[in-house]
């Protein structure tokens, strides 16, 4: 079960360090900043919840070997959400990750961020979509996923997807991977 967690102070950074599954919701013209800084080698699992005119901006650092689930849905007008995670790890580690962001309402934002840097015989899968629903306008949406690795053994997974159904959309998606020289 999920356990509801309700963000109320306006215009603060809130830390979150919560091995439970947590639905977060952003009240219409909230905006806030989050913090994800749970490491755990459970499965952990945030569902957000956008609402009208609402602004999250929410950030996790991961460092230990886990499963992650983001689940976002923009519900309402003019919401707009940037996520950005940053994978950093240097010995033998497995990361499972998956975004999954559905729009449903006109004149959204979603931008997903998503940068490894890692060495020593790591396993990342990262599976990240976003889902525009039909008759929408004005939706912008982007998935960015960049890994740089410092070492010959390692495994990447990355499958960045957008299902677009209106025609109102600027949307784009990248996936790089880059290995730094020994030298």
């Amino acid at each position: 079960n999920m356990i509801k967690k309700n963000i109320k102070k306006n215009n603060s950074i809130q830390e979150i360090n919560s091995n439970t599954a947590l639905k977060i919701e952003i009240n219409s013209w909230e905006k806030k900043v989050l913090f994800d800084s749970t490491n755990s080698k459970k499965f952990i699992k945030r569902q957000v919840i956008l609402a009208k005119n609402s602004n999250l901006e929410l950030y996790w650092v991961i460092n230990k070997s886990s499963n992650y689930e983001l689940e976002i849905l923009s519900n309402d007008l003019n919401s707009n959400l940037k996520v950005s995670y940053l994978l950093i790890g240097n010995k033998d580690k497995k990361i499972k990750f998956k975004i999954n962001s559905k729009i449903f309402a006109s004149n959204t934002k979603v931008n997903i961020f998503i940068i490894s840097m890692v060495s020593d015989f790591w396993d990342i899968e990262a599976d990240c979509d976003i889902k525009i629903n039909s008759g929408l306008k004005k939706i912008e949406a982007n998935i960015s996923e960049e890994n740089i690795f410092l070492w010959e053994t390692w495994r990447i997974k990355g499958i960045p997807a957008l299902e677009i159904n209106c025609q109102d959309v600027i949307a784009s998606h990248n996936l790089k991977i880059e290995k730094i020289s020994d030298e």
